[in-house]
């Protein structure tokens, strides 16, 4: 019997892949309220959405939506893309003007009516950005001789009556954006997950440059494969919880900051052995290698101890810096036997595996000193020397056998054999006036 401690730490990559159907992009929106205000929280409002989507055109189509007609009460206001550029069918106005989402410089024109006598002389505009909003993008609300930045402040409140203004898209080709909406990664393990960035961010002109910020319950490094940049991502061992994974995405015009939420679960599996079981065959006499290297993985990372356990007919030698075991039959045997080794870590009880072990019979010596007697009735009596090791010199017990009669010297024209003979002696009977003998040792 033999143990060996082995404490591992085993790197596995697993990639994450997106079928097609999943057709996320920057899809973002832009909720815009025209509001006439009274006394107290009196109001008469109107709103109206922009926005760009996957799949969506710049002329018309069904992300748009017309106008609806004017209320029947008094007094209202209306707000509304007006587009007299979308062909005779459906040149309009429009409450809702979503276009696509190639990154270029846009304009929303929209237009406000009102109708009855308002609540007041003031007016006030507000708006929400919701979606995956480029950061390539600088939204710029012209109005009122002002041009104000709808990034940095979300409402504007005027007197007097206005009708018309515009909402520009401001677009900087050398600034990354995303276009896909990252992952909530979830561990069950401390196995490796990649995340391909180039399929999460992009840049209209210029090259991307990837950093991922020091985390000290991730284990975080960037490999660039092809012309992809993937940050394979897993928990240290030990860490349950959720934290944040931290991403720079750099182009020759700024830095988009993102971030990964990623869970890792109280789930805690035992060390398993990877490879596929099968018998290890060993010549009698001589010793096999039990290899574990590369083939034993504990999904959480933790530390694992492999031991050995051996039998009457074996017995095993572990190596833990080669992550290998000498096995070694007992001196003679041959036949099937078996040997365990089990895994344990700190939190599971060990799984037990069983090694088939095929023990070949060795080749025997040859038998020697091989003599003749002729007996009465024209008789022969072969007798030899018993045989006990193989050809190395080492013990056989239990060895035949087997006569063979020949009438040329070459071996080819074979008269008789006789086999499973047991005794180093045999009466051969006279079948011929000159006979050429052999006799072999067999080891079954």
């Amino acid at each position: 019997m033999g143990q060996c401690l082995a404490r591992c730490k085993h790197w596995f990559l697993f990639i994450l892949t997106f079928c097609a159907a999943i057709t996320l992009k920057a899809d973002w929106r832009i909720e815009f309220c025209l509001a006439n205000l009274g006394s107290g929280d009196s109001a008469i409002s109107a709103t109206v959405y922009l926005g760009e989507s996957e799949g969506a055109a710049d002329g018309f189509d069904t992300f748009d939506f017309p106008l609806s007609p004017p209320p029947n009460n008094n007094p209202y206001v209306r707000a509304y893309f007006p587009h007299s550029d979308w062909g005779i069918d459906f040149n309009g106005n429009y409450m809702k003007d979503i276009r696509s989402i190639n990154p270029a410089s846009k304009t929303w024109n929209f237009t406000f009516s009102k109708s009855g006598t308002p609540l007041s002389n003031n007016y006030h505009l507000s708006w929400n950005i919701t979606g995956l909003f480029p950061a390539c993008y600088q939204p710029r609300l012209v109005f009122n001789s002002q041009n104000i930045n709808m990034l940095s402040q979300s409402i504007y409140s005027y007197t007097g009556w206005i009708s018309s203004g515009s909402i520009q898209m401001q677009y900087n080709n050398t600034i990354p954006y995303q276009v896909l909406t990252l992952p909530e990664l979830l561990f069950s393990d401390n196995l490796t997950k990649g995340l391909n960035l180039n399929r999460y961010f992009t840049v209209g002109s210029g090259t991307l440059n990837f950093n991922c910020l020091p985390n000290a319950n991730l284990v975080q490094n960037l490999v660039t494969l092809q012309d992809s940049v993937w940050l394979n991502i897993y928990p240290v061992a030990g860490f349950t919880g959720t934290t944040i994974a931290e991403i720079s995405v750099i182009g020759n015009g700024g830095t988009l900051n993102a971030q990964i939420s990623v869970t890792r679960d109280a789930t805690n599996s035992p060390p398993v052995y990877l490879d596929t079981i099968q018998p290890l065959l060993i010549i009698q006499n001589q010793q096999g290698i039990f290899s574990w290297a590369g083939k034993v993985l504990d999904p959480d990372l933790d530390a694992f101890t492999i031991s050995f356990s051996g039998s009457e007919n074996i017995s095993i030698e572990p190596d833990e810096t080669l992550q290998q075991a000498t096995v070694i039959p007992a001196a003679g045997f041959k036949g099937e036997t078996i040997f365990q080794f089990s895994l344990a870590d700190e939190n599971n009880s060990p799984v037990i595996y069983e090694i088939p072990v095929n023990v070949l019979p060795a080749v025997p010596g040859s038998p020697q000193n091989l003599v003749l007697q002729l007996l009465p009735e024209n008789s022969l009596l072969l007798t030899w020397q018993t045989v006990n090791t193989d050809t190395l010199g080492l013990p056989l017990n239990g060895l035949k056998y087997k006569v063979m009669l020949y009438a040329d010297s070459a071996g080819n024209q074979l008269i008789n054999q006789y086999t499973d003979i047991s005794a180093s002696q045999f009466m051969i009977p006279v079948e011929e006036e000159k006979m050429f003998i052999k006799v072999i040792a067999v080891n079954e």
